[in-house]
């Protein structure tokens, strides 16, 4: 059995995760597209999101444990991706003045392909449905979902089979990836691992330098690349990322909540989503990139402007329910 103080450990250092992986995604979409910097991001950061969600995965035993968790899925994942999208739609109907045929069509093509930034909720909904169906049917087993990850480079060949409807092609290593969470959490690898994070992190660098020139692990443009080289890379990534944002909570835990602000993005992560979603759609930034300069500093200006209205949404948030709570 986990003690109370260490499963809050165990939120606290998954929050902080997330919110750096945010950070990420921000980053990811803002430098130079086949960059090292954007491959390394790339190689991890989808992954891992995943392996935190299996790490947080209940086991599901009978059906009425499944109802009760794809309902808690539907609600906290594909209710998201429906609101962004709706969001969208309503931005491109005020500033193109679409039409209410075209208002329909837009929705259909965001809804149905699961495009844009929240592609990935829709991936993770259906992987967790799917996941808590084989728990239900005991037949969780590496094997298995080796199979299931092998198959996803196979499909991936089929043509034509990219960009399927609600983003299927990519269920297989979803699947593959919360396997891999909750096998870390059940078998404490990751309490393993730490005990010779030093050695991983600079094994991790060298794989970096060594493998990312060659190729990576691109989920959202559905580029897998050399499996060779690809998967050690987001393996290893995967891993080190973790030691990491493991290390930092366990220094800033006792920290002001300006040094913590990776941890309160984690707990609030789908808003943040959101918003780079909108921002991301309609404020094109600037990425004819005449410097290493004007790379990064047009990076530190978008997420500077993500979190800023990030931070008036959560202050605002604040103010009601100290005033509903002062009632």
């Amino acid at each position: 059995m986990i003690s109370k103080e260490r499963a809050k450990e165990r939120i606290s250092w998954i929050d902080t995760a997330k919110g750096f992986l945010m950070l990420c995604v921000i980053a990811g979409h803002t430098l130079r597209l086949g960059s090292i910097p954007q491959r390394m991001i790339y190689s991890f950061h989808i992954p891992l999101f995943v392996i935190l969600s299996g790490f947080t995965m209940g086991d599901v035993d009978c059906w009425k444990t499944y109802w009760l968790k794809l309902k808690k899925s539907f609600l906290s994942l594909y209710v998201p991706m429906l609101i962004i999208y709706f969001l969208e739609v309503f931005g491109y109907t005020v500033r193109d003045k679409l039409s209410p045929s075209e208002v329909i069509e837009k929705l259909y093509t965001t809804c149905v392909y699961a495009i844009h930034v929240p592609w990935f909720l829709c991936v993770l909904f259906w992987a967790r449905l799917f996941y808590n169906l084989i728990l239900v049917k005991k037949f969780e087993n590496p094997v298995l979902f080796i199979l299931v990850f092998l198959s996803g480079f196979f499909i991936c060949k089929i043509p034509g089979f990219h960009g399927f409807y609600q983003q299927f092609e990519k269920v297989p290593f979803f699947m593959f990836f919360l396997f891999c969470g909750r096998y870390a959490r059940k078998y404490n690898v990751i309490e393993v691992l730490e005990k010779h994070a030093v050695l991983i992190l600079f094994f991790a660098l060298i794989i970096w330098q060594i493998f990312l020139p060659h190729s990576y692990f691109n989920l959202g443009l559905f580029y897998l690349g050399d499996p060779r080289f690809a998967i050690p890379c987001s393996f290893v990534a995967c891993i080190a990322v973790i030691i990491l944002c493991r290390t930092v909570d366990s220094y800033l835990a006792n920290g002001g909540k300006i040094l913590r602000l990776p941890y309160f993005i984690g707990q609030h992560s789908i808003l943040l989503l959101t918003i780079h979603d909108l921002e991301f759609m309609f404020f094109p930034w600037h990425t004819n990139f005449t410097s290493r300069f004007d790379e990064y500093g047009t990076l530190l200006l978008r997420i500077a402007f993500d979190l800023a209205v990030w931070g008036m949404i959560m202050f605002l948030r604040w103010i009601f329910e100290d005033k509903g709570n002062k009632r």
